[in-house]
């Protein structure tokens, strides 16, 4: 998308900044968007680890979701410091140092 306005008259009879409901700032390196409500549809890739697929499901390979650590292997939480509970992905599961193979 290439967009150039320097000014516009049309425009300003309208509505100034301050009465705006939405706002996007364009520049050569980054786009923001502000607004109360965004509709995105189809597949939304924020970068190469998290993904928002076209039927609401999410697909990452590194994160946290609500305490637990995600990496492209494995879920893990923990407790105090320690590892608590780890979901491998070939699966295994362990408890602390307790490990419970899915065979």
């Amino acid at each position: 998308i290439v967009s150039t306005v320097t000014s516009s008259t049309s425009w300003s009879k309208k509505a100034d900044k301050a009465s705006l409901i939405s706002q996007i700032n364009q520049s050569a390196e980054s786009i923001s968007i502000n607004a109360s409500k965004i509709n995105l549809n189809g597949v939304v890739t924020a970068n190469s680890y998290f993904c928002i697929l076209t039927d609401g499901s999410i697909k990452s390979t590194k994160g946290t979701l609500g305490g637990w650590t995600i990496s492209s292997d494995k879920i893990q939480s923990r407790f105090a410091g320690i590892d608590a509970l780890t979901i491998h992905s070939d699966g295994y599961l362990k408890f602390g140092t307790c490990k419970i193979s899915s065979t």
